[in-house]
């Protein structure tokens, strides 16, 4: 709830009731202990103050302020003790010293701004695909996404019957907020492209022209779980009230998690705080997104590797900013996007299996804990902890690889873990959802905890990674070492090779400013060894393009070589050797080659294979007629394709309608639930690429007819039309109509009708302009007609003069065998010239406005000096 407000010196009263009503939820806020006045420094350097925030901690002194003032002080009550003075209260930087009961004084109105290019993404990247192998039943359903920028396209087909309307879709759709949403829950349903990480999830919209967080009981009626944030408004990083709001609300919603965007920004440098001038390093776009209890994401691109626009940390006091990145080439608006919906996977797949719901830390624990390291070793301020990881993390969840607990200040928790033989690495991140610091601070951590593993029977002791956050491009690039964190409220450890045994994971509360803080532990061994990621056996692809090959080792540096064969092959063949198994992709450019594909990588002697997965080229789905009662659907047949599966479009999904092993089939139109379908070729029991939907009203197909097109509208011999149909099946015959002023009369009879493309022919045609049509019969007697189509004959020693007679001011079109240039003469019955013009092209026109009715003669002069005389009827 927002209010709006002008106080004014004579408006006491009203003032008053106002103060009254409101009292309830100020008190919280007046509760809680005054500290001094914080101003964003740069405000104090401006001469016309921007809009403001005012964060309170003793409403009624500063209400009452406010109504001692002499002019009007616009301002609009945010909520949770949040006020925004508007700029047209033209106060000045000392006034803001003045204000009693603020506790901080941000800037307010920037205006955000969408942050992508749009393009195509990848879902391979993060593991998404896997998921569909993995755990097929886990898909976002139960879960609702909310997409705070401007509406996404309600009508979107991807997104339809999965939406929670509300009265931001009366904006106008944008295209930005429809990508992001298909990205993170889209159902696939245009495409395989545009099917998102949680594609069974609820969607719903809000508006980013308020950068301060949603009310978040609202969220929580709306069953939203993740919010997501693909927008930026300029460099920014610093503390603010924006991150003190989410912080705040992260730990009062601990069901909702907020996922923003790092921002585009990656090779800018920070003009103003503790790293000005530093390129490329603290150019995060938004002092929201350097908020605790969040997860800010950058971009990724096809090969993992941070993409060099990605805004990169740290954050103002050095914290690790962004925390992860995913796959988003064309900006870190789609990796935000991905790791939204891959986060509601994660809520799904918790709740199921526990029947409860995890809070944002451990969400964010289970996320930061599964991602792949990439960059610089560990940790680092481009890339975070790694590069999101959808399937690790859900076997995170199915494994049960987490502790939580409650500590206090001198408090020591131990989790023992036990680790076997033929781990290549464990790894342990601790997360806390931390109290929101006071805004402009120049430390954000409240309360710092301690993470360490310790080895029972050897007594090693291991601590977190930390990384240099002195504001230099040297120290900033630094790997990181191992020691105390006291900047983040997450710490990660990892021990490669470790030695089986007992490890004890402590956790301890070293400076609190609060006597508890929950904390949630997730931990996860690797096992030494390969596994495919892409393509996996729920996967599809397509012939003579290229491809990504997938998979994940973990183990020291070594070379694999990678195979193919095609399932009628003897023999394996090279697609790369002397490969490393660490880099956990490869290009491959496939062959045309169609059906059942296999592959194969050799590393030390051992072979690793994929299951058998269909490989195809692109093949669309075309209509062969739309006739009144049915429709008929064909497409090409595919060596190998043991029957084809056909969809259409239900409600929200596509749904099987048919397995056949026809290449057509015909669709009864009461029985249909859309205009939509789409096909795939089954061999044996692997489906290839699904072809993109088709409306087959929009495929240019009628009964039968796509086209009939004649060669010439105007002819001075034979009359030709070629004829293009849908589809052969079950027509008897073709005859090409005349009409002949009474009704249509056949030239000329096709029979049979062996070829959808063929060419009607009239050798006899009639002086003049006359409709012609192609009527088609069944086997069972139906007639089909076409349209009708106007061709003019005009022999070698005629003009065909039209309309004559003619009616009011038309224009009169002459036709004759020469396209070149004539000169016309429009002549009454006493040889006067009344109009002359000069044309040329197979008809040539004069106009008529303005003549009486009477008789009159055309005089059409040809190039090669012939001269032609027609009578002309003017009828008033």
């Amino acid at each position: 709830m927002y209010i709006y407000g002008w106080s004014y010196m004579t408006h006491r009263n009203l003032f008053t009731i106002a103060t009254l009503l409101l009292a309830v939820t100020f008190h919280s806020m007046a509760q809680q202990p005054h500290s001094p006045m914080r101003i964003e420094s740069q405000l104090l350097q401006e001469s016309r103050l921007p809009d403001l925030y005012l964060l309170t901690n003793d409403s009624t002194a500063f209400r009452h302020w406010v109504n001692q003032q002499p002019v009007v002080v616009p301002w609009i009550y945010e909520g949770r003790g949040i006020y925004r003075i508007l700029a047209e209260a033209n106060w000045s930087s000392e006034t803001l010293k003045r204000i009693p009961g603020v506790s901080a004084v941000d800037r307010a109105g920037r205006k955000p701004q969408e942050e992508i290019v749009l393009g195509n993404f990848d879902q391979t990247v993060n593991a998404v695909t896997s998921v569909a192998a993995h755990y097929p039943g886990t898909n976002g359903m139960d879960r609702t996404l909310s997409v705070k920028e401007k509406p996404f396209d309600i009508s979107d087909l991807d997104l339809s019957g999965r939406i929670i309307l509300n009265s931001q879709f009366d904006e106008p759709a944008t295209p930005h907020a429809t990508f992001m949403a298909t990205i993170a829950a889209g159902a696939g349903n245009t495409s395989p492209y545009a099917r998102g990480a949680a594609w069974a999830a609820s969607i719903t919209t809000s508006d980013f022209d308020r950068l301060l967080p949603d009310n978040g009981n609202e969220l929580s009626l709306l069953n939203v779980s993740v919010q997501n944030h693909s927008y930026g408004v300029g460099l920014e990083n610093y503390y603010g009230v924006e991150s003190f709001a989410y912080d705040r609300q992260g730990i009062e919603y601990p069901e909702i998690l907020h996922v923003f965007s790092s921002g585009n920004r990656g090779t800018s440098t920070p003009a103003d705080g503790a790293y000005a001038g530093v390129t490329g390093f603290a150019n995060l776009t938004g002092q929201f997104k350097v908020s605790k209890n969040t997860i800010a994401v950058g971009s990724a691109d096809r090969f993992g590797e941070v993409v060099p626009l990605s805004s990169r940390g740290p954050a103002h006091d050095g914290r690790i900013k962004p925390e992860l990145i995913a796959y988003g080439d064309a900006g870190s608006s789609e990796a935000a996007a991905i790791v939204s919906g891959i986060s509601l996977l994660i809520q799904q797949q918790y709740e199921q299996k526990f029947n409860a719901f995890p809070d944002v830390a451990l969400l964010k624990a289970i996320l930061i804990n599964s991602a792949q390291d990439t960059g610089r070793p560990h940790v680092d301020y481009e890339t975070g902890f790694g590069n999101a990881d959808a399937l690790e993390a859900l076997k995170t969840v199915n494994a049960g690889n987490f502790f939580s607990g409650i500590a206090g200040p001198g408090d020591e928790l131990i989790f023992p873990i036990v680790v076997s033989e033929g781990n290549h690495q464990l790894k342990v991140t601790l997360v806390w959802a931390d109290p929101p610091a006071d805004p402009l601070s120049d430390k954000a951590l409240v309360n710092d905890l301690d993470l360490t593993i310790v080895q029972t029977s050897s007594q090693e002791v291991w601590e977190p990674w930390v990384l240099n956050p002195t504001p230099s491009v040297t120290a900033l690039k630094e790997d990181a070492v191992r020691g105390k964190d006291r900047l983040n409220n997450v710490e990660q450890i990892t021990i490669d090779d470790p030695q089986a045994g007992v490890y004890e994971i402590k956790v301890s509360g070293y400076n609190m400013k609060t006597v508890q803080q929950k904390f949630h532990i997730v931990y996860q061994t690797m096992a030494t060894g390969f596994e495919w990621r892409y393509p996996l056996h729920t996967d599809a692809l397509r012939s003579d393009e290229k491809n990504i090959l997938r998979w994940r080792w973990a183990g020291k540096e070594a070379v694999g070589s990678i195979f193919y064969k095609m399932e009628s092959d003897a023999e394996w063949q090279l697609v790369g050797e002397n490969i490393s198994v660490k880099q956990n992709y490869v290009e491959w450019n496939a062959p045309e080659e169609q059906g059942l594909i296999q592959f194969r990588m050799k590393v030390a002697g051992n072979n690793y294979d994929t299951d058998p997965v269909a490989i195809t080229k692109p093949e669309r789905l075309k209509v062969g007629y739309n006739c009144d009662e049915d429709v008929m659907l064909v497409w090409r047949k595919l060596q190998g394709a043991t029957h084809y599966s056909v969809y259409q479009l239900g409600e929200k999904y596509l749904e099987p309608l048919m397995i056949t092993t026809d290449t057509f089939l015909i669709v009864s139109k009461a029985e249909m639930l859309s205009d939509y379908f789409s096909f795939a070729p089954v061999f044996g029991e692997s489906t290839g690429y699904r072809e993109s939907l088709i409306n087959y009203n929009l495929q240019g197909t009628e009964c039968y007819f796509i086209s009939v097109l004649p060669r010439h509208y105007v002819t001075d011999s034979e009359v030709l039309v070629d004829v293009l149909l849908g589809t052969v099946y079950n027509l008897k015959e073709a005859t090409f109509e005349r009409w002949n002023g009474v009704d249509f009369l056949p030239v000329r009879k096709l029979q049979p009708v062996t070829s959808n493309r063929f060419t009607m022919q009239d050798p006899l045609p009639l002086t003049g302009t006359y409709p012609y049509r192609v009527k088609l019969e069944t086997q069972s007697g139906l007639a089909v007609f076409s349209d009708e189509v106007r061709i003019t004959y005009v022999s070698e020693t005629n003009v065909f003069v039209y309309p004559n007679p003619l009616y009011g001011n038309e224009t009169v079109s002459i036709v004759i065998d020469d396209d070149g240039e004539a000169r016309i003469q429009l002549v009454d019955l006493n040889g006067r010239v009344l109009r002359e013009v000069l044309d040329s092209g197979p008809e040539k026109t004069i106009d008529t406005a303005g003549l009486p009715a009477g008789s009159y003669l055309l005089r059409i002069y040809r190039r090669n000096g012939q001269v032609d005389t027609q009578k002309l009827i003017v009828v008033k």
